[in-house]
């Protein structure tokens, strides 16, 4: 798609070095959110950094990101279809220029 990104991530229990011990579920939880908007921004910096190199005034990101959990295969299944059948469904999307 030319308007947007999907991205499959899977954040392990394993922690970088630098990263303090997990102490609870809910501490996890919320580390994982974290470890997420790290590679979010890390990802949208790096991008924009090259692009900017040849386009500078070009605005490639929105300021946020949206995310879901995928909880089972099922979800992960029916997600991947999404996905997958994305780019088929462009002539139907509100920002296409024909």
């Amino acid at each position: 798609m030319p308007n947007h990104v999907h991205l499959l991530l899977r954040i392990d229990n394993e922690r970088a070095i630098h990263e303090s011990p997990l102490r609870t579920e809910k501490h996890q939880v919320n580390m994982k959110r974290s470890m997420l908007s790290k590679v979010i921004g890390y990802l949208k910096m790096n991008t924009s950094r090259q692009i900017h190199a040849f386009a500078p005034d070009l605005v490639v990101w929105q300021r946020s990101f949206c995310d879901h959990v995928i909880r089972n295969e099922k979800d992960h299944e029916e997600i991947w279809a999404y996905i997958d059948g994305n780019p088929g469904r462009w002539a139907e999307d509100e920002l296409f220029a024909q």
